[in-house]
């Protein structure tokens, strides 16, 4: 009888240790998971700040415009936007905009007549000699300038009061992100138009 106890008191030692194991890769497996389903957001609400790299744009500065001088938040985003030096021509129709108000963010992607709707952007052409910006198929290549209009009207899901943080990331097919962020004024008063950032 004492064999066979100590035969059954090894096989549960082991059941334990088996047990231990399998409870650890599941605990790994979850931190893994809490960890990626972070994303861009960081412990204050923020974008993530970008790890430095090269990027490909540049945000020269935005407007923010209200619709009237009545209301209570920003209702339209500009955008300006030029290549970098060095960079090479980027598709627009790749270009992925992350927006966060410090409590909703927005994924954009282009679109040509959609920028009142929510998810979409629209751009504008300032400078554009080769005629690289046309709406079906934009490419914005060196000496190109552009406009990136970005809807924060109520129907955007997006809500631009004063004193709001405001974080973009503009993220083309290279991956070479760049960040714009610009807090909105502490008050509005009848003014429509406001510049934001730098």
């Amino acid at each position: 009888m004492r064999k066979n106890n100590s035969e059954n008191a090894g096989q549960v030692g082991a059941s334990t240790i088996l047990i231990f194991f399998v409870i650890v890769l599941i605990a790994s497996a979850a931190v893994a998971a809490l960890i990626n389903a972070s994303g861009l957001i960081d412990n204050e609400g923020k974008l993530k700040q970008p790890e430095p790299q090269e990027r490909s744009l540049i945000v020269s500065d935005i407007e923010g415009i209200r619709a009237t001088n009545m209301s209570d938040s920003i209702d339209l985003l500009k955008i300006k936007v030029r290549l970098t030096k060095d960079s090479t021509p980027v598709d627009i129709n790749h270009l992925v905009i992350s927006i966060t108000d410090g409590t909703t963010i927005h994924d954009l992607k282009y679109s040509a007549g959609n920028s009142g709707f929510k998810n979409f952007f629209t751009i504008g052409r300032i400078q554009d000699e080769d005629r690289s910006l046309l709406q079906n198929d934009p490419v914005i290549n060196k000496e190109d300038l552009m406009i990136i209009y970005i809807s924060t009207a109520k129907n955007s899901g997006l809500f631009l009061p004063p004193e709001t943080n405001v974080d973009i990331i503009l993220t083309p097919e290279s991956k070479t992100t760049t960040l714009a962020r610009f807090q909105t004024p502490p008050t509005y008063n009848k003014s429509k138009v406001f510049f934001l950032y730098p």
